[in-house]
């Protein structure tokens, strides 16, 4: 093509929203790395998640956000013809709907790029990974229903893992060739980002997610349970399931006194590095996940993790570079925190280098986001190419 792909990206949450997870800021991460070769522009709803109110800050029609071009539509207008208007507007040369179970946006825009010839990418952003396909009795009929669109000529698939390739083929079946591997784009924290030091024989943990059965809190806090040392737990994100919540502030009630839990609400996105960084390490027993956006974010603010090994992110235990341990022994969990609470500065110290070595070796940016300018370039040339 004789100009920059243009690429509409479709996402339920945007920035200056608080509560939609890592997919979020991901993406905006990637708009910008991408903007030397890729135009984007994105549409998104325009309140938080589980929020009515509409977010502060944005203005009706297309809002600029440091270069970026973003609509934020009510409820009202998500739908065939209001998506209809954002595309005739935007005049994209390639979709890239990230969720496949957002069916206000998804269903409706499987039908704009059928009828239109327009390369749509459906990124579904673990929503089909064994740990997260739960209620399966909606969840295939749904897929069924959707199958003449998800295995369309011009639907295409994007997945971060081998795992999620393997469920998409599995569970969808698309056209061959119509899966585009590349991992996520995790978000950077400030230069010279200090750390607290580490304190022998004391530990300091922290929990950043939503409060949901998935990421596995209560598992967390079990695991807390036999430590004899003194321990502090610091526990962030929204609270999705106030019946699950409910039964983790049981469990806290439970716990010795010295070992001190407490709920600290949510984190704004510009301060997730300064606050792992307050912290030994990063407790995430979680259920399963696609990419895990905050597991990065924790490692790159040189704050260690121990995670379970339903993630991408199990390697680091070759690297020396922390735990990811299966979720069926318990004991596995306590005995590593024992391990990091014996710890002084240097051993711990010594362990967030191994985890920057790690990250070194892992997450190869450049290389990323070419994999993603590749993608959208190829994707524009076969409708460029009609």
């Amino acid at each position: 093509m004789s100009r920059k792909p243009c690429v509409l990206v479709v996402v339920s949450g945007f920035p200056p929203a608080q509560n939609y997870g890592g997919p979020a800021v991901s993406l905006d991460n990637l708009c910008r790395a991408l903007r030397p070769a890729i135009d984007c522009a994105v549409v998104t709803s325009d309140h938080d998640l589980k929020s009515p109110e509409r977010l502060s800050g944005i203005h009706e029609g297309w809002n600029d956000r440091d270069g970026l071009r973003v609509r934020y539509l009510p409820e009202r207008e998500i739908d065939l013809f209001g998506l209809r208007r954002v595309v005739d507007e935007v005049a994209p040369d390639v979709l890239y709907v990230n969720s496949l179970f957002a069916a206000k946006f998804t269903v409706p825009l499987l039908k704009i790029s059928r009828e239109r010839a327009l390369p749509l990418l459906l990124a579904p952003r673990g929503e089909l990974c064994a740990g997260a396909f739960d209620k399966k009795y909606k969840k295939l009929p749904y897929l069924f229903a959707l199958r003449p669109f998800l295995r369309a000529r011009t639907t295409f698939f994007h997945a971060t893992s081998d795992h999620e390739a393997e469920r998409v083929e599995r569970l969808v079946r698309p056209r061959d060739g119509h899966i585009f591997q590349m991992t996520e784009t995790p978000t950077l924290p400030p230069r010279h980002l200090a750390r607290v030091p580490k304190r022998p024989g004391v530990l300091s943990l922290v929990f950043l997610s939503r409060i949901h059965h998935k990421k596995n809190l209560l598992f967390a806090l079990d695991a807390l349970a036999p430590l004899t040392c003194p321990t502090t737990l610091d526990i962030y994100g929204p609270i999705e399931e106030p019946a699950y919540w409910e039964r983790c502030q049981s469990a806290i009630a439970r716990l010795p006194p010295h070992i001190r839990v407490h709920y600290r609400g949510t984190v704004a996105r510009d301060a997730i590095h300064a606050t792992f960084a307050r912290y030994d390490a990063f407790l995430f027993p979680t259920c399963s996940e696609n990419y895990g956006h905050v597991i990065p974010e924790a490692l790159l603010s040189g704050c260690p993790a121990i995670l379970s090994d339903q993630t991408p992110w199990s390697d680091l235990n070759d690297a020396d570079a922390g735990w990811a341990l299966p979720l069926d022994r318990p004991k596995a969990f306590t005995e590593a925190l024992a391990t990091l609470a014996a710890m002084d500065e240097s051993a711990h110290g010594a362990l967030v280098e191994r985890v920057r070595r790690y990250l070194d070796a892992k997450l190869r940016l450049t290389e990323i986001v070419q994999g993603y300018v590749d993608c959208f370039q190829t994707l524009a040339s076969r409708r460029d190419s009609r």
